[in-house]
């Protein structure tokens, strides 16, 4: 073999070699890019799965926009959004910024709480419950519902028609009031339903309804409300503890729709409190 050829084999040899560290190389960039991508998602997760745990403060304000971050400086102008957009571990205490009674927040559509821990201060706010809107908020096993005055004054809500203020889909813990009085204004042909539980839900476990310093009135504020106010509703079956401290529920309040279910449902237990 003559020096030219043997000179061209092993540029030949040379140049396979080159192209084969050059697909070893382009494969091992294809699986640190992969590496680099799986541990950036990775990454990303984490904030979102600690927020998840974690307690977040959302701010409502009339002059909000959903759009909006939910903070002190970019509120959102729905109570829905600023609840629903949070993870659903989460505990969220959503702040009233703004609201009296000419200028009411609005809950027009039912509010998935899902196993949420939410917490609405209303600061004095005014709340009006659209006359559409049959159930206000929904929940799943372990969801927990706050209405409270907790760091402000206390709210009131307006409602015209028959109202489901929380479906428990299973074991639910609801809370109204505070310190200050929690009002409802209640048209006088309405009837409000606070808690209503399931038979399926139910076997999950128990719900508790509390109330402090609750008021319910008539649409214009006076007296004691002559609409029927219902704090438990067990006729789709359940069990609940119930416990009501200095609460003024009007003329026609019933623990259930039919007392007498009280003695007759497994589970179903009162505590009265002074």
């Amino acid at each position: 073999m003559s020096l030219e050829t043997e000179m061209a084999a092993l540029q030949q040899a040379i140049a396979g070699n080159t192209a084969a560290n050059q697909a070893l190389a382009d494969q091992v960039a294809g699986w640190l890019g992969a590496a680099d991508q799986k541990i950036s998602e990775a990454t990303q997760a984490v904030p979102a799965a600690v927020s998840g745990l974690s307690e977040i403060y959302r701010y409502v304000s009339l002059a909000g926009n959903d759009s909006g971050a939910g903070t002190a400086s970019e509120p959102h102008r729905t109570i829905k959004h600023a609840i629903e957009s949070c993870p659903l571990t989460s505990r969220v205490i959503v702040v009233l910024v703004d609201g009296d009674e000419t200028n009411k927040h609005v809950i027009g559509e039912t509010i998935q709480v899902s196993s949420r821990i939410i917490e609405i201060r209303p600061n004095g706010a005014h709340l009006h419950l659209a006359d559409a809107l049959a159930v206000v908020f929904q929940t799943k096993p372990g969801g927990v519902v706050y209405f409270s005055d907790h760091g402000g004054d206390a709210g009131t809500i307006h409602l015209g028609t028959d109202k489901l203020f929380v479906s428990a889909g299973g074991p639910t813990t609801v809370h109204l009031g505070g310190y200050d009085a929690t009002t409802f204004r209640i048209n006088d042909a309405a009837t409000l339903k606070v808690l209503q539980t399931n038979y399926a839900g139910s076997a999950r476990g128990l719900s508790v309804l509390t109330m402090s310093r609750v008021n319910c009135k008539n649409a214009d504020g006076s007296a004691a409300a002559v609409g029927a106010v219902v704090g438990w509703n067990p006729s789709l079956a359940g069990s609940a503890l119930i416990d009501l401290w200095q609460c003024d529920m009007g003329t026609d309040y019933k623990d259930a729709v039919d007392p007498a279910m009280v003695a007759t449902l497994v589970g179903a237990l009162k505590v009265a409190s002074v």
